[in-house]
């Protein structure tokens, strides 16, 4: 999920718990991955990830990005 409010971008990844387990998903990973499009900072579990970033110039990036991952999947 993207999205833009006041300015800042806000990314956000859930894995279901049993991708995490069976697959070896880690919604972290997704985040440190896609967020430097948009010079994000975040974190969190292996199952839920979040950032926030302010580089707008970069959703496009983002979004294309974030297509293409999980294409690849």
């Amino acid at each position: 999920l993207i999205s833009e409010y006041n300015s800042k971008i806000y990314i956000s990844c859930y894995i279901s718990k049993e991708l995490v387990k069976s697959k070896n998903y880690d919604a972290r990973n997704v985040i440190n991955e896609l967020s430097k499009h948009v010079k994000a900072n975040g974190g969190g579990q292996p199952f839920y990830a979040t950032a926030g970033g302010d580089y707008l110039k970069g959703i496009k990036k983002l979004s294309e990005a974030s297509l293409n991952y999980v294409q690849n999947l």
